[in-house]
């Protein structure tokens, strides 16, 4: 058998020679089995350490949110008692897997749940009494703590993750698969930012015979002192079997790292199907519930939104028409789910035959990228049309095609078909679902943000992470972006 060296960044691993192989091979897996205890111990102090500190943060979390509303509320309106709350939302967020391993405690949709699971448990009994005198008790406290759970767990994320940094107290692993396997995994998305592994070496069974390869993963767990065994793609079952039982018996944690989807927008989820797991590829935006849920707040909230801004609708139009000639409403071809045109309608905001100049305005758009167009100072753009456009109240017709079911009131912008023609095939994701009325991009800078790679990065992996509180975000996001005007031309 013919060793070789194998490099990854700060691991570097050479198999033992044949001899040496041989003699540690009757020993080798007792050496295993003897350092397990300790392993195993060391898993479940990090595990209870994760849960201890977040708890902890949470605890102190839901105090200062209990005291604050005693403080800014009449005393006998505070219906729950600290320990009740505290207890309660603690319950809520261990019912929804906030104190897991995963990314799931991080989640701001999860930490929401848990608080609204939390308010309803610690108002449970008044709920029952005087209902109506309770629901706005309970929905404020339901608000509130929620942000600031939301709010304690990025701060102590960031600090756990700025002393893992600083301190080495991280997973050693070690990735079983081939070079070109393990120089993907590098790459790997759950390897990206966070610290929670180091890898410290690299193992090829590839043409191995059973017993120096499970004498060589040996020595290898052994010497580098690994804690996690990381597989980074499918191996035939006896060399499964094998680096499974010898992981195992170390007391090594064992991670499986299958491919990536190559299409963006799709999300993995292991289900059972008879007894066996089974890892299901779904689209987030697929899920027929949560589409109902997404449409439904579109129509109630678009439905609102017209109702209430009509005076502000009528006042442009009057502006509008008294500063030049014109509509005062303006429609253009645009792409929407599925590839579909409609029309848009916004308040105009050009002169007429802006279209006509746009092909000669082409150089001065301030993205290089074709697939994008926005001109700053743009001369087509009328007096009042630049106060519209800077303070975006000429899309506010758009909650028509919120209504109507062209759009959504959250999603990627709709593109013009002259821009679609020039997509490349990851670009189509952005049609996975509805256009939005605003989104990441609007949120994030707008124009200031001019690789649109990385509009298409922003748009697809809000489709990924799609949920109603995510779609909250993003509507509460864009207040300030729309105030500030960054980004708009």
């Amino acid at each position: 058998m013919t060793s070789s060296s194998i490099e990854l960044p700060g691991a570097t691993f050479t198999p033992p020679d044949t001899d040496s192989a041989a003699r540690a091979r009757t020993g080798i897996r007792l050496e295993l089995s003897s350092r397990a205890p300790a392993f195993l111990r060391m898993h479940l102090g990090r595990a209870a350490a994760r849960v201890a500190l977040c708890a902890g943060v949470d605890a102190i979390t839901l105090a200062l949110v209990w005291f604050g509303r005693v403080i800014l509320s009449h005393p006998g309106r505070c219906a729950v008692g600290l320990w009740e709350f505290v207890v309660a939302t603690i319950v809520g967020l261990g019912l929804l897997g906030c104190y897991g391993s995963g990314d799931q405690r991080h989640r701001s949709g999860a930490l929401a749940r848990a608080a609204g699971v939390g308010a309803v448990l610690a108002f449970w009994a008044r709920l029952w009494i005087h209902p109506i005198a309770v629901l706005p008790a309970l929905a404020g406290l339901w608000f509130v703590t929620a942000v600031a759970l939301i709010v304690a767990r990025r701060g102590t994320r960031r600090l756990v993750r700025a002393v893992a940094r600083s301190h080495g107290h991280i997973a050693r692993a070690v990735v079983i698969g081939s070079a070109a396997q393990a120089v993907e995994l590098i790459d790997h998305p759950a390897l990206g930012e966070t610290p929670w592994c180091h890898l410290d070496a690299f193992f090829d069974p590839a043409d191995r015979a059973d017993q120096p390869m499970c004498t060589e993963l040996g020595h290898l767990i052994r010497t580098h002192r690994i804690d996690t065994v990381i597989i980074a793609d499918r191996l035939d079952t006896r060399v499964f079997s094998l680096v499974l039982d010898a992981a195992i018996t170390a007391g090594c944690q064992v991670l499986s790292f299958p491919r990536v989807a190559p299409t963006p927008t799709v999300c993995p989820h292991v289900v059972w199907r008879e007894g066996a797991p089974v890892v299901e590829l779904t689209r987030p935006g697929a899920i027929g519930t949560r589409l109902v849920i997404k449409r439904a707040m579109d129509i109630a909230c678009s439905s609102v939104a017209l109702v209430l801004l009509a005076p502000v609708f009528a006042a442009i139009a009057l502006l509008i028409r008294l500063q030049s000639d014109g509509p005062v409403l303006f429609r253009q071809t645009r792409i929407g789910q599925g590839g579909r045109p409609f029309r848009i309608v916004k308040f105009r905001t050009m002169c007429r035959g802006a279209d006509a100049q746009r092909n000669a305005l082409a150089d001065q758009s301030v993205y290089r990228d074709r697939r994008l167009f926005k001109v700053p100072s743009d001369p087509r753009v009328t007096r009042l049309g630049a106060v519209l456009r800077r303070t975006s109240l000429d899309e506010l017709p758009q909650f028509w095609n919120v209504l109507v079911g062209d759009m959504a009131l959250v999603g990627p912008r709709p593109p013009m078909p002259g821009e679609v023609a020039r997509y490349e095939a990851k670009d189509y994701a952005r049609f996975d679902v509805k256009p939005g009325l605003t989104g990441p991009w609007q949120v994030s800078g707008r124009s200031a943000i001019h690789d649109f790679d990385e509009v298409v990065r922003m748009e697809t992996s809000y489709i990924r992470r799609w949920s109603l509180w995510l779609d909250l975000t993003l509507l509460l996001r864009t207040v300030p972006a729309v105030f500030s005007g960054r980004g708009a031309h």
